[in-house]
């Protein structure tokens, strides 16, 4: 973040050297022109005024409507108003202000060639205006570029932080798996799923993408592991509708699952149920998860801070083409996510 507002700093204080160095120049020209110092300086401000104001007018205003799309004919009729409005303004202030300054001098008559001097000078406007705009955007996206680097370089290492010894740990699982078989399966069972887990957090979550079918089957173990602990298991209702060998990243699918047993099930009750949607719409994956609600006080899970951390992961992964939202009524709390299929 700091990187990024230094380079604006940067920007802005090229913006003000440039200026400067052309009102020097316009001075020194003036100034060499009428001998008069006086003259000059009141040139100089009101050429500066009029490049500045051009230059800003097309660059804060008209260039990033157009760049929007919407309604470019509109634009384009603004911007060719404002270029015959500046050229005339332009024209006839300048012979104002020169009549103004030497008011004994015989004045000038406003030729043809001078309001074609003119236009060309604006149109010269115009394109300086459309490059500084791209070189402020250039610059912008490299700035989020590296932003996003930097954000996901983090996200990593703290990742890995928690990923002390990790094959120590899941050796360790192993072994007090094969001490519980005989004695308690139950156990066992849970060790052997949860050693599931781990191998997918230590060989498959380091991956840039996993297929739908290795995701599931986390997912699976998920909440098998869940339903062992609970008095009542959950009942899971799932309609996959989808090519299995899709590619999607580690961990994407699995917050809603988590959110659901964490804010969105009762363990006392004996009918909490989940249903499980996944399926292509287009070039798009479309993930439903919807579970029953026996309180509004579960509502609290549109909130949950698993949804918030994986709408900030989802940002950084698509940017803005992805679609992630969550409804609720008396009975029932859906969480939907749609994300493009690369």
């Amino acid at each position: 973040m700091e990187e990024v507002i230094e380079q604006r700093r940067t920007f802005n204080k090229i913006q003000v050297g440039a200026w400067l160095l052309f009102f020097v120049f316009q001075l020194t020209f003036y100034w060499a022109e009428y001998q008069q110092f006086y003259a000059a300086f009141i040139f100089s401000v009101f050429n500066v005024f009029f490049y500045a104001s051009f230059i800003y007018l097309c660059y804060l205003y008209l260039i990033p409507a157009f760049q929007k799309r919407k309604n470019r004919g509109l634009i384009i009729t603004l911007g060719s108003i404002s270029i015959l409005v500046f050229t005339y303004l332009w024209t006839y202030s300048t012979y104002e202000l020169y009549d103004y300054l030497y008011p004994n001098r015989e004045g000038f008559t406003v030729k043809w060639y001078i309001h074609l001097y003119r236009f060309i000078t604006v149109m010269s406007l115009l394109a300086f205006s459309v490059l500084l705009r791209y070189t402020q955007s250039y610059f912008h996206l490299l700035g989020k570029s590296k932003m996003e680097k930097l954000k996901q370089t983090e996200a990593e290492l703290d990742r890995l932080k928690f990923h002390i010894q990790p094959h120590f740990l899941f050796n360790t699982l192993n072994n007090i798996y094969y001490v519980t078989e005989s004695e308690s399966p139950r156990a066992a069972e849970m060790l052997s799923k949860l050693s599931d887990m781990m191998r997918y957090f230590i060989d498959e979550s380091k991956k840039q993408k996993v297929t739908i079918a290795t995701e599931l089957n986390f997912i699976n173990n998920y909440i098998n592991l869940e339903n062992i602990r609970m008095r009542f298991p959950v009942q899971v209702q799932k309609k996959i509708e989808v090519n299995e060998m899709i590619l999607v990243p580690p961990m994407l699918l699995i917050p809603f699952i988590e959110n659901v047993f964490k804010h969105g099930i009762q363990k006392n009750e004996t009918d909490n149920e989940v249903k499980i949607s996944i399926k292509t719409v287009e070039n798009y994956l479309v993930y439903t998860v919807t579970n029953s609600l026996k309180s509004p006080l579960q509502n609290s899970n549109e909130s949950g801070f698993g949804l918030r951390n994986l709408e900030a992961r989802l940002s950084l992964l698509y940017n803005k083409d992805y679609e992630m939202s969550t409804n609720s009524n008396e009975i029932e709390f859906t969480a939907k996510l749609k994300i493009p299929i690369r």
